[in-house]
């Protein structure tokens, strides 16, 4: 169950509406009307390397916006769209990503341990040396994801969708796969998944069949 918590910096808020927020706190009380165009707050995030930790952008339309090292921690970020948004080296750790829009973003080195990211759409997103241990990628799109070298380890990847994915030296440790789809994905070896849970209905590229 989502929560919204706490007062905050009104810069912080972002909802669907094009020019207004009105959130509530854990009393219900609703925080000041927040007059402000996402443009605007964009460009509040592209000229601060700043810390949003914390932040809601609940449904944001964050589209090709620029959030290269920028501090998202625990940030609620559930059906944001961040289609072909720039974060690399960002900080999501813990942060709720749940139905989010990820298409082509490049999240290259991006810190995402403990990350809620079910069912999120992360097809032909750049994910190479994330952090993504312990994240939830239940039911999430990776397809045509870039994921060399990512730490997927003891990730949830439940009924996730890796079809025709670059898994070239990504860390599956103790990763839940089960139901997972990998089949097309490129670059994986036994030995990167020797060690994670696996089960029938999980698919594997056609090489590791024949190998």
């Amino acid at each position: 169950m989502h929560e919204y918590l706490g007062d905050a910096d009104p810069r912080k808020y972002l909802r669907k509406d094009d020019l207004s927020s009105v959130l509530s706190n854990t009393d219900g009380i609703p925080h000041p009307l927040v007059e402000i165009f996402l443009t605007e707050a964009v460009l509040f995030i592209e000229r601060n390397d700043t810390d949003l930790h914390g932040a809601f952008f609940i449904g944001a339309y964050l589209r090709r916006g620029n959030l290269n090292n920028v501090n998202l921690e625990d940030a609620l970020l559930w059906e944001a769209d961040l289609i072909g948004a720039r974060l690399q080296n960002a900080c999501l750790r813990n942060a709720d990503l749940e139905l989010a829009l990820l298409i082509g973003a490049d999240l290259e080195k991006a810190e995402l341990a403990q990350a809620d990211l079910e069912g999120a759409v992360l097809s032909q997103a750049v994910l190479s040396r994330a952090d993504l241990r312990g994240a939830n990628l239940s039911m999430a799109n990776l397809q045509r994801g870039a994921l060399q070298n990512a730490n997927l380890s003891q990730a949830y990847l439940i009924n996730a969708d890796l079809r025709d994915a670059d898994l070239r030296g990504a860390n599956f440790w103790g990763a839940d796969l089960s139901g997972a789809d990998l089949s097309g994905a490129g670059n994986l070896t036994k030995v990167q998944i020797e060690d994670a849970i696996v089960d029938g209905g999980t698919k594997f590229p056609s090489y590791l069949k024949e190998g």
